[in-house]
């Protein structure tokens, strides 16, 4: 995968979580809604700061090619996006978020939250380790 194919995956994914992280910002959220908007920034800056320092003299091809890896067909990135849009499934209601009624709905269980947060971490940690690398 060329850099700019790889940039662009990772702006798809970004740009996901940043309207994901917007569904889930609400006030008087339930604990783990707000803890899915927390991890989920949390992702959005890592990810700006990894496109940032694509466009920037970080980008050796060494690690370069340690970021391909996340950008990879069933990678990190695919996995965090299929994430995301499952978060944005069960959070939004045909593009609205409750608002008919004025009350948000939240249908998550307990087991399928728990993998959601570890898949986040997963990527979390990904992203973070590439960061990593060029600052070495």
């Amino acid at each position: 995968m060329d850099p700019l194919s790889a940039t662009a995956s990772i702006i798809t994914v970004l740009e996901l979580a940043l309207k994901v992280s917007d569904h889930l910002n609400v006030k008087d959220a339930p604990k783990e809604r707000l803890r899915c908007w927390r991890e989920t920034v949390s992702l959005c800056s890592l990810l700006t700061e990894l496109k940032c320092m694509m466009k920037g003299e970080h980008a050796t091809e060494e690690w370069f090619s340690r970021v391909r890896a996340l950008t990879v067909e069933n990678g990190p990135m695919d996995q965090f996006k299929q994430t995301l849009e499952q978060l944005q499934a069960k959070v939004t209601s045909d593009g609205r978020v409750g608002e008919a009624v004025g009350i948000l709905t939240w249908n998550f269980n307990k087991k399928e939250l728990r993998n959601i947060f570890e898949r986040m971490e997963r990527l979390k940690s990904s992203v973070q380790l590439a960061l990593e690398m060029a600052h070495m």
